[in-house]
């Protein structure tokens, strides 16, 4: 419903910034627990 690749000019840049930081958050709280995060998935 809230494609991030097909999405138009601004709406495309704010969902990827979006995506960037549910990885950084993720990696986070995996690196805070002791599990390290694949770099690729």
């Amino acid at each position: 419903e809230s494609p991030v690749l097909r999405a138009e000019g601004d709406v495309q840049n704010v969902r990827l910034a979006l995506v960037d930081a549910t990885r950084v958050t993720i990696a986070n709280a995996l690196r805070l627990v002791g599990i390290p995060a694949p770099e690729v998935m």
